[in-house]
């Protein structure tokens, strides 16, 4: 019996015999495939995550003939306006300079933004998209000071930028005053940035900006870092 078993297991492997030398090749191809995903595992996972991190971003990827476009977001839940306004708009019959009669909704607000405009004194806190070119992240923010008419950045003497507990409650301070006292930071979502400007006469003022990624689809990709900062902060983000 078991001579018999024998003969039937050599004659089914010398059948097999030429399947498997045939075979062999592509064995050998798939092996040595898996072998180089496996050491290069690591890599490819942090291409898929860039790859992907850029398309929510909005930013075209191609692969060969083969591209996936740009994405351009909308917002979701547009405010319905109450009428329309413009600045010198032809719809109004009144010359720029003609004194029109306030009420006193207006009366208030003018007093407040007067007010806003001489504590500040006339320096804004903005910020710029970019399209992220770190692992996990959506966006890089360059958070800058602003003066608006009558402003000057000579009375600022340095910033400090606080964005909360997911940049490990850190105070990040710019002295750049030719750049704007600039900073730039990583984001995979919005959050609050609060700045606390320093001037020449001791007196400091804080500011605040909500950093939004409303116009994130239309951000460009950061290519040249000559105009950034020089010192990028890392963190999180509170979405």
């Amino acid at each position: 019996m078991a001579k018999r078993f024998f003969c039937l297991f050599m004659n089914i492997l010398a059948e097999s015999q030429p399947n498997f030398w045939s075979a062999l090749p592509t064995i050998l191809w798939v092996g040595l495939i898996v072998v180089v995903l496996y050491i290069l595992r690591k890599s490819l996972f942090e291409l898929v995550a860039h790859l992907i991190t850029r398309v929510r971003a909005g930013a075209p990827v191609r692969f060969g003939s083969l591209e996936v476009g740009a994405l351009r977001t909308e917002q979701h839940r547009v405010p319905t306006p109450i009428g329309e306004s413009s600045s010198g708009s032809e719809s109004t019959h009144y010359p720029l300079h003609a004194a029109t009669p306030l009420s006193q909704a207006a009366i208030e607000l003018t007093e407040v933004r007067r007010e806003h405009y001489e504590d500040t004194r006339r320096i804004m806190l903005v910020h710029r998209l970019f399209v992220s070119s770190r692992p996990n992240q959506v966006y890089d923010v360059l958070i800058y000071l602003t003066p608006q008419y009558g402003g000057s950045l000579v009375e600022v003497t340095s910033v400090e930028y606080f964005f909360g507990r997911y940049w490990a409650n850190k105070v990040f301070e710019s002295y750049d005053r030719s750049r704007g006292f600039p900073i730039l930071t990583s984001a995979y979502g919005t959050f609050l940035c609060n700045a606390r400007v320093s001037f020449n006469d001791g007196k400091k003022q804080d500011l605040f900006r909500y950093i939004d990624f409303e116009m994130g689809a239309y951000a460009p990709v950061l290519i040249n870092n000559d105009d950034m900062p020089k010192k990028t902060v890392e963190g999180k983000s509170e979405s």
